[in-house]
C-alpha cells in the first residue's frame, strides 16, 4: 500500500513540475488554454468528418 502511494505522489509531483509555469499563470492571470483547445478540437472534428 505504501509503495502505491509513493508511486502516486511521485507521478503527481512530476506532473506539477512539468506544468508549473501554466499553473502559476492561471493563478496570476486567471486565463487558460481552453479556448485554443476548443478550436483545435473543432478543427480535428472537421478533418475527421471530411
Amino acid at each position: 500500500m505504501a509503495n502505491h502511494a509513493q508511486v502516486f505522489f511521485r507521478e503527481a509531483a512530476s506532473t506539477i513540475e512539468n506544468h508549473f509555469e501554466g499553473i502559476c499563470n492561471y493563478f496570476l492571470h486567471r486565463t487558460t488554454s481552453g479556448v485554443m483547445e476548443g478550436i483545435n478540437n473543432r478543427i480535428k472534428l472537421i478533418m475527421r468528418q471530411g
